[in-house]
């Protein structure tokens, strides 16, 4: 057996949906913490997501995706565009699963193929379709694996449930992007086709997994993609994050891009990208450039 076809290991100290009696909230606390080892499951199969700045030509951060099929990556619509010209669709974007600062367990792919759901589907941009698919040309190590899709057969199922979220926020104090980090707390309510939940985020977030893990040693299974911070429509004086649920037609949506992540790059031989060390060829000498992504806005808007 091949290094690339050895299981991942699995971190045990996930939050489980509603039988972990252990597990307490507290509001208004960001509680986020660093992840210890992003080779483990689920935190490998989160990525980092950077954009290509013309500009100042290095790569910025710009948000957080996971792996849902071997070439393809599932994000938040809005990371697909532009941080600040939020009209202006990115020209290239950059994949890191499970990154560390400069480390890169998986290495990286680059892609210029990606669409939001909206553009998909020709309907109107809004916060339920504010999803979206990045098409890489090779396949992720079959040691990744993927994120699955739970099935909810009643969505108020979840109301109570504990939710998992990883991603990359570009806090300055919590590593411009290139860290993970992990927080768990419960689902508050469901309604019009989205998740809202207590869970810490900030900008760099947008486009993480929201993950239920029910028993110990279960597989983690996506219930939806984080696309903002405080909701602007939850219910008053409700701090909570959101973002659209993976329903049916939500669902449908990544297997259609699954089976398309095939067609784009038909020609690309099926070999996985290599790892890269600390360095990995990023410009030390415009560093700086990194912070004109950040601005103001609220989180789903600059992701």
């Amino acid at each position: 057996m091949s290094n690339d076809d050895e299981p991942l290991p699995v971190d045990s100290s996930l939050a489980l949906g509603k039988f972990d009696a252990s597990f307490e909230s507290v509001a208004d606390m960001d509680e986020r913490k660093p992840v210890g080892n992003c080779s483990e499951i689920p935190w490998a199969r989160i990525c980092s997501l950077e954009y290509y700045d013309d500009e100042a030509s290095i790569w910025a951060p710009m948000g957080t995706g996971w792996i849902a099929a071997p070439r393809l990556v599932v994000t938040a619509g809005h990371c697909l565009f532009h941080p600040k010209r939020t009209t202006e669709r990115l020209t290239k974007i950059r994949v890191i699963p499970g990154r560390h600062e400069g480390d890169f367990p998986f290495g990286c792919q680059e892609s210029t193929e990606f669409k939001a759901a909206w553009e998909e589907l020709g309907v109107e941009k809004d916060d339920r379709h504010d999803y979206g698919a990045i098409f890489v040309p090779k396949p992720w190590p079959k040691r990744l694996g993927r994120f699955r899709q739970m099935k909810v057969a009643d969505p108020n199922e979840l109301i109570g449930q504990k939710v998992n979220v990883g991603g990359y926020p570009g806090d300055f104090k919590l590593g411009l992007g290139q860290k993970q980090y992990r927080h768990a707390d419960v689902v508050t309510r469901v309604a019009d086709g989205r998740v809202f939940y207590k869970t810490d985020s900030s900008k760099g977030q947008s486009g993480s997994p929201i993950f239920v893990v029910q028993y110990p040693g279960d597989d983690p299974q996506v219930v939806g993609i984080h696309s903002d911070g405080f909701a602007k429509d939850a219910a008053e004086g409700e701090k909570v994050n959101s973002g659209p649920l993976l329903a049916q037609d939500v669902a449908g949506q990544i297997i259609a891009w699954q089976e398309k992540a095939s067609i784009i790059f038909p020609d690309v031989p099926d070999q996985p990208p290599k790892p890269t060390g600390p360095d990995n060829g990023r410009p030390k000498k415009k560093r700086k450039g990194l912070f004109a992504w950040f601005g103001k806005g609220r989180d789903s808007a600059n992701a």
